[in-house]
């Protein structure tokens, strides 16, 4: 269906009720004849006018008196024509303008009804609008009429105040619950809006004090209304402002704390946010000396910290802001004396009521004494080291000759029941201190992490095989029975033989040394699942309750006799507890209290059997031309008095220039030479011979009483083949003499 443009609507009706007209007519003509060509046109005009509008009614009116003429006048009568037009034109405009005006004061009134309408609608919207706004606050309202002293309160303005429902309202009533210390200050607002000339408005928070004794704050808002300069009402509102002017008192308190406690605190304080720094406490200020935090916001106090650490120091920042975490770092920060101090900043992140990431609250210490103290403790803990390395190496020298005489004497001897005695205890204490070395060095060395394992598959047994043979000399002097407990099946476990066996032979030690003669020490080896467990268990003195929580720590020893007659420096278990922990394993101790004895369990991750490989036949030592290089004579003469029972061909030197003319000269296959020596040490003896076409080839031994890896590795890069430590045992100097060349 076709719909015509509201604009051309009207026009098309006039033209198809002009048609229409036209056609009846035309249809009435039979009847009519030449009599009234304008019958049926009166019709029209009024339709138009009422449903198209007075313009197309007033051209349906010339249209229409042309047609008339042209199709129904009289032929020849003009005069008739013209009469019948004089009517017809006039009475149609008086048509069309009554029914125009009628039209017009109908839209009219249906305007005004809708416009009241709309004002009915909007009123009551507004009402609604102003109740929801109201309640929404919880505010009251209030009117005053100041010329009659009529009054009105809604409820909640009578809740409010704790009036009653059927109390009379009156501004005086409203004044009279104004707390007295706000009173005045409440009326002067009120009578300065009140003026002709005053701002016809008014806001202020006072007290009241309800009749239940109560008190509350009140936020009142009003205005006043005037006929010309005549006051007719005030109108306001009341609303309950009690908890957020607590709120308010409660944060302006911890304001007042958080500013006492930041500008009392000797801590350097400091707020960041997204641009940097937003504050800073007195403190800070003052060790800056600066006047203002003007000149440390944002990041203008960068340029205090140390140029080695500003970038490091603002990155670590930025990166802890980025993630909105804890921010912890240590800097030299300058001081305003110019002195940069080693400082320790930590910041915690602070996040607005809405989660909203907000910065970081730090606080900023200065512990350039404890740095100095750390400075100071690692430089005694690297002179400690160097002591006990010099020590070692001071002890070292005397020790190495009175072992090689004992050998000598061992081998020389070796039928003689007289000598059998002085010559075991001889060797069993120049053994007993040369552990004793080792321990004290070996305890520096495992808490610093310098000491490697050099791992391989290892049977258990041969590692306690090996401890109890070293200590069973020990047992037997006391008369004790050292007992092995065992399974046939061979346990396995991943480790360095000589750490391990150290390791059980310090237990060992420790029982043959707290057991009583004649007591019993039993090893026990046992499959413990994905574990051994070996155990060294004694009948002897035990262990005070107290003391066995702290057996594991260094230093830590049962209670002295005045005899001494235990000895030992405290340091065994503590050797044992790290090195089974560089293992993967534990030790634990266990004792029934004093005379009640002792045990000690380890536990170690146990493997699988490795591949049996084919034994190689046992080496046989040929007799070796070799020089001992010792400036001390006694270490020199005993080694080689050693040699030369063992067949070997022996020359010595006591000096670096010595050694050099003696290498060339005879031209040993194996050199034993000492670091230590005068003039020249042995590194440089060393590469003089490696830079000899004569003496290149020969076997170089580092023979010294420096053990530190780093000793080990400088006798690498000089040219030494192997490093043996002071006193060397007879085993690993036989092992040597007995490489192939």
């Amino acid at each position: 269906m076709i719909r015509l443009p509201s604009a051309i609507r009207p026009w098309a009706l006039m033209l198809l009720m002009l048609a229409a007209a036209t056609v009846l007519r035309g249809a009435l003509d039979p009847v009519l004849g030449s009599r009234a060509p304008l019958l049926t046109y009166y019709p029209l005009t009024v339709f138009l006018a009422l449903f198209a509008g007075p313009w197309p009614a007033a051209v349906s009116v010339i249209l229409s008196a042309l047609l008339s003429g042209l199709l129904f006048g009289p032929a020849g009568s003009v005069a008739e024509d013209a009469v019948a037009l004089a009517i017809y034109v006039p009475a149609n405009a008086v048509l069309i303008v009554l029914i125009a005006r009628v039209r017009r004061a109908g839209e009219d009134a249906r305007q005004r009804e809708r416009a009241a309408r709309d004002s009915e609608t909007s009123g009551t919207a507004q009402r609604g609008l102003l109740e929801a706004a109201l309640v929404s606050v919880d505010a009251g309202v209030h009117s005053w009429n100041p010329m009659t002293g009529e009054a009105q309160w809604d409820a909640r303005m009578r809740s409010l105040f704790g009036f009653a429902s059927d109390h009379p309202a009156s501004h005086e009533a409203l004044i009279a619950r104004v707390h007295p210390d706000d009173r005045a200050r409440v009326e002067a607002a009120v009578a300065r809006a009140t003026t002709a000339d005053g701002p016809s408005r008014y806001s202020v928070e006072y007290r009241i004090l309800r009749a239940d004794g109560e008190t509350r704050w009140i936020s009142s808002t009003g205005f006043a209304v005037f006929d010309g300069d005549r006051l007719v009402r005030v109108v306001g509102t009341g609303r309950d402002v009690t908890e957020r002017r607590r709120v308010e008192a409660a944060l302006r308190d911890s304001e007042q704390r958080f500013a006492t406690l930041a500008e009392g605190s000797p801590v350097l304080l400091w707020v960041n946010g997204p641009d940097g720094g937003e504050f800073v406490n007195r403190a800070f200020l003052e060790f800056a000396g600066v006047d203002s935090d003007q000149d440390v916001r944002g990041y203008d106090w960068s340029r205090y910290v140390h140029p080695e650490d500003r970038d490091e120091y603002v990155s670590a920042y930025r990166r802890a802001f980025a993630a909105q975490t804890r921010f912890t770092a240590e800097f030299r920060f300058r001081r305003h004396d110019g002195e940069y101090r080693w400082m320790r900043s930590d910041a915690t992140p602070r996040f607005g009521d809405d989660g909203e990431f907000q910065g970081h609250v730090g606080a900023t210490v200065d512990i350039t004494e404890r740095r100095n103290a750390e400075d100071a403790l690692r430089v005694a803990d690297r002179q400690k080291d160097e002591f006990l390395a010099m020590l070692a190496h001071e002890l070292r020298n005397p020790l190495a000759p009175i072992r090689n005489a004992s050998e000598v004497l061992a081998l020389r001897y070796a039928g003689d029941p007289e000598a059998v005695v002085p010559i075991a205890m001889l060797r069993r204490q120049s053994e007993h201190l040369a552990r004793l070395l080792d321990d004290l060095l070996d305890v520096t060395r495992i808490a610093q992490g310098r000491v490697a394992l050099k791992q391989q598959p290892l049977e258990v047994g041969t590692v306690v095989g090996q401890a109890i043979e070293t200590v069973r000399p020990l047992a037997e002097a006391k008369s004790q029975l050292l007992r092995l407990e065992r399974d046939e099946t061979p346990l396995y476990v991943s480790g360095d033989r000589t750490r391990l066996v150290q390791t059980v032979t310090n237990v060992l030690q420790n029982s043959v040394k707290f057991t009583q003669a004649g007591g019993e020490i039993v090893v026990a080896v046992r499959d413990a699942g994905p574990d051994l467990e070996m155990t060294v268990r004694d009948n002897g003195a035990g262990i005070r309750p107290e003391l066995v929580p702290r057996v594991f720590e260094l230093f830590v020893q049962s209670e002295r006799t005045p005899d001494r007659s235990q000895g030992g420096l405290g340091i065994g278990l503590s050797v044992v507890k790290r090195l089974v922990e560089m293992h993967g394993g534990a030790v634990t101790l266990a004792s029934g209290g004093e005379g009640r004895g002792t045990t000690v369990t380890i536990r170690l991750p146990r493997i699988d059997a490795p591949p049996i490989l084919a034994k190689s036949p046992a080496a046989v030592t040929a007799a070796r031309r070799v020089l001992v290089v010792d400036d001390s004579t006694d270490a020199a003469d005993s080694l080689a008095m050693l040699l030369v029972l063992e067949g070997h061909e022996v020359s010595t030197a006591y000096s670096a220039a010595a050694a050099l003319e003696t290498a060339e000269r005879v031209q040993p296959e194996i050199a034993f030479i000492d670091i230590g020596l005068p003039q020249m040490d042995g590194y440089e003896v060393a590469r003089r011979l490696r830079a000899s076409d004569r003496c290149r080839a020969i076997r170089l031994v580092a023979l010294t009483g420096y053990g530190q890896p780093g000793d080990r590795a400088e006798a690498r890069r000089a040219g030494f083949d192997h490093h043996l430590v002071k006193p060397a045992d007879w085993e690993s100097v036989g092992a040597i003499l007995a490489e192939s060349a």
